[in-house]
């Protein structure tokens, strides 16, 4: 039975929603707050205000199937990223720990956001067959409404670990990182390159 736990990927998941710090790491409470707070206020919100109404829940259904595909796509490829920075990581083993830590962060979110988007699928299956309609209504509608409110947070949080991830493996340069601060234009006086902030 213990092929079939999620156990390790959920631990995993609050984990890597921890501030890193020099000395600890703490639960970054605002995170966990927008991830899980957040979708439960839509849920409760729609089923108040709308009497929670969910047309054609088969439309979400596809697009959470598309979306897990997605998911594990994109894990696929930040392992492969994970990869290159381990055969590389020789004598920058301490200097390249946070980039590794970055990737390993962004898997864990991209698994769980599977986790996620699979879990939301077989919620609308049962609750489509529960009210055997087109349309879910009441707890079933909230609660769907909830869950695809979570998976859209879990992808918007894996992006800037993707692009972040992205920089720093392929050595992207400073004029075009959107992680660089300054303009990275370069000019020359004298022939001496001076990096303009």
């Amino acid at each position: 039975m213990q092929r079939f736990s999620f156990l390790s990927l959920i631990r995993g998941h609050f984990k890597a929603l921890r501030d890193r710090g020099q000395s600890s790491r703490r639960i970054a409470w605002g995170a966990i707050i927008a991830l899980y707070g957040l979708p439960i206020a839509v849920g409760v919100a729609s089923s108040v205000t709308q009497n929670a109404r969910l047309e054609s829940p088969a439309t979400i259904l596809t697009a959470l199937a598309l979306l897990a595909g997605a998911f594990l796509t994109s894990f696929t490829h930040t392992s492969t990223l994970r990869g290159k920075l381990s055969d590389r990581q020789g004598d920058n083993e301490d200097t390249e720990r946070p980039d590794r830590n970055m990737i390993d962060e962004a898997a864990t979110h991209l698994l769980m956001g599977a986790f996620a988007s699979i879990s939301t699928v077989i919620l609308i299956v049962v609750a489509m067959n529960a009210q055997r309609g087109d349309v879910l209504l009441g707890w079933a509608a909230a609660l769907i409404i909830g869950a695809c409110s979570w998976v859209a947070l879990l992808l918007l949080i894996s992006l800037p670990r993707l692009y972040n991830a992205y920089i720093v493996v392929n050595k992207v340069p400073n004029e075009l990182s959107g992680s660089f601060k300054g303009t990275g234009v370069v000019v020359t006086e004298d022939d001496d390159e001076i990096e303009r902030n």
